[in-house]
């Protein structure tokens, strides 16, 4: 229906497959069939043809448009069926939405914040809950480590090797996972004490563990031939491996990602006989499954929920990796979280802190200090794992405003440097923060993000409150507002570069100055410090008598910089270029008189990532530091 929607908006007109990527999925990385399926879909449910359609026709290597009634006219027969399928169509959705609530509403799953529980270097996965304490592992390079955690006390190394190691459990005071390095795979039993006993090895690999409570039995699976993968049990009574046989059931060739459900004394389990996997749900003693949930186009991982009737599933359904919830009764399936741009690996519900607790792989951006004199400064809490950047120094110095997905979707947010706290600035739900700039009262700020088109928005810091949001053609960057915070002065550099003058209040534009840019730094009243990209200098600019003059000599590789690339306090300006790692920073001191400006060369830098923007006193840089290397972290994410 919202396909069918947006083309009828549309009609006349070429629909590209981005367009309605954009429109249906938003901020999701889809799959490229998934435009053409859903095509299909709507042709079927209007009972057109694309070989001669009525309503949708395919434009080669454009898109799609909805034929409009310049051409013939439709027939009260088409014309019926049009209208009798859309109704069809929207009296099916209304019935379902009417006998089917939100995923909010339904699992109360609503996430109040997100805050990592980890902060290392490398990756960190298989978060396990414990009576007492938790555990997780740690991977850098070659190195695997052991690690648990508890309230009082700091994270504490159990062991530390080269062994590879996965699929942890707690028992008591007993940690069970699977270590393996070349082709030796072992299932470890090992105290907290650090006594470890070898439990059952093998040359094929052993990938998740589980514990049977009913019977008291640990279960793997294991790979058995021809990639297929089968149940095994280890008694500890017996100290035997033998299969774990289902009675009178088809058994799937791959088995993984199994869990026992304790509230449902149900073994869960994933199985894949041909592309897609479903979930089975068996007692051992029972004839049947219980439960085949299908549906999802890859899973991860499966735990309990909040209800005794639900299932947590880590994996990708309707094209959108991330935590779901599973209703036992209906064999419903909602989203819970989605993390953007990184794989989320496997999620506990810990029901006594009201939390999910998630690990995930990928992407990985950090924001660092770092002084003119190449002296790095890690900031606790903004080594987050996820993508803090868009950074910028309060007034003082003293704060530190950063852009984040910590919640999902991103957010403004502010740090206190010494005491480390961070505080949610913003409710806009963006799928990107561009700029942004402080109001001189430091009681608002001007932003430009992305939701479902490009905006620009006036917050007010206090409250989060979005006062005023207009769409914009493109991005631009509001630079500074003038000193009676009733303008604000923003550029754009894309499509043309110019300078505006924007009323702070309506968000409307009252005037324009071609070829400037760069920065805006108010020295009188509707008088600024930009840069000419025409003459290719910083100049003073007068909006109100447009007189410009020069105030610095020509700027060597003016194209190469951008709002990001440079800072101003009205006396001097910071300049950095960028070559692959290496960072070049020049202070440009201005002057009316040719004789008084002066270049130099500050630092020269070598390190990864971008950097964000200088302090006050021009000494020291944020940098967004993205780590390329095998990255992830643990997050837990408050629920309401």
């Amino acid at each position: 229906m919202q396909l069918l929607e947006f083309l009828v908006q549309n009609q006349g007109q070429v629909c590209s497959k981005q367009n309605i990527l954009d429109e249906i999925w938003p901020r999701q990385i889809v799959a490229d069939d998934a435009v053409t399926r859903l095509v299909f879909v709507l042709r079927n449910a209007l009972g057109d043809d694309a070989k001669a359609p009525l309503f949708i026709s395919t434009i080669p290597k454009k898109g799609y448009v909805f034929l409009v009634t310049a051409t013939p006219i439709l027939s009260r027969k088409k014309r019926t069926l049009f209208v009798s399928a859309c109704c069809c169509i929207l009296l099916g959705i209304l019935l379902t939405w009417h006998n089917w609530p939100t995923a909010e509403k339904r699992n109360n799953y609503e996430v109040q914040r997100s805050l990592p529980i980890t902060h290392q270097e490398g990756r960190e996965f298989s978060y396990t809950l414990g009576e007492g304490f938790n555990g997780y592992f740690h991977e850098k390079g070659n190195l695997t480590t052991l690690v648990i955690t508890t309230e009082q006390l700091p994270p504490r190394v159990l062991i530390a090797d080269h062994w590879q190691k996965r699929s942890l459990i707690i028992v008591d005071e007993h940690l069970f996972y699977i270590r393996f390095v070349d082709n030796q795979y072992q299932i470890i039993q090992q105290t907290l004490a650090g006594d470890i006993e070898v439990l059952f090895e093998s040359n094929s690999p052993i990938y998740t563990l589980s514990m049977a409570v009913k019977t008291g039995d640990l279960l793997f699976n294991q790979y058995k031939n021809n990639n297929k993968t089968a149940l095994y049990k280890y008694s500890f009574m017996s100290k035997q491996v033998n299969p774990l046989v289902l009675k009178n059931v088809s058994t799937p060739n791959k088995i993984y990602a199994h869990y026992y459900h304790i509230h449902q004394e149900l073994l869960f389990f994933v199985g894949i006989d041909g592309r897609k996997p479903t979930i089975y749900g068996i007692k051992h003693d029972a004839g049947t499954y219980q439960y085949q949930i299908s549906g999802f186009d890859k899973i991860l991982s499966l735990t309990k929920g909040r209800s005794a009737d639900e299932l947590l599933v880590v994996g990708t359904h309707k094209f959108m990796q991330g935590i779901w919830s599973v209703s036992l009764e209906t064999n419903e399936i909602s989203l819970i979280y989605s993390h953007p741009e990184n794989n989320i690996t496997q999620v506990i519900f810990d029901a006594e802190k009201n939390t999910l607790d998630y690990s995930f792989q990928g992407q990985r951006v950090d924001l660092r200090e770092l002084s003119l004199q190449g002296k790095q400064n890690d900031l606790p809490q903004l080594n987050s794992t996820l993508i803090d950047n868009t950074a910028h120094y309060s007034a003082n110095g003293k704060e530190i405003y950063f852009a984040s997905n910590r919640n999902g979707d991103f957010e403004l947010y502010r740090y206190q440097s010494d005491s480390s706290l961070i505080h949610k600035m913003s409710n806009l739900a963006a799928s990107a923060i561009w700029h942004y700039s402080f109001s001189n009262d430091q009681r608002k700020v001007a932003i430009v993000y992305s939701t479902d088109h490009i905006r620009l928005g006036v917050i007010e810091l206090s409250s989060g409150k979005l006062l005023n949001s207009v769409p914009l053609d493109e991005i631009k960057f509001p630079l500074a507002w003038s000193k009676d915070d009733k303008h604000i002065y923003i550029s754009e550099h894309l499509s043309n570069i110019a300078m505006y003058l924007y009323d702070s209040k309506q968000l409307v534009i009252k005037k324009k100055r071609a070829h400037l840019g760069l920065t805006a730094f108010e020295l009188d009243p509707g008088e600024i410090l930009a840069f000419d990209y025409q003459a290719r200098r910083f100049v003073t600019y007068n909006f109100r008598t447009d007189e410009l003059i020069s105030m610095s000599d020509i700027v060597q590789d003016h194209m190469h910089l951008a709002p990001h690339n440079s800072y101003t306090n009205g006396k001097l300006v910071m300049l950095h270029y960028k070559n692959g790692m290496q960072k070049t920073v020049y202070r440009l001191k201005l002057a009316a008189t040719a004789t008084q400006r002066q270049k130099t060369l500050v630092a020269n830098l070598l390190y990864s990532g971008n950097i964000e923007t200088f302090s006050p006193s021009l000494s020291t840089l944020l940098i967004a530091n993205k780590d390329n290397n095998l990255s992830g972290s643990i997050v837990s994410l408050q629920l309401k």
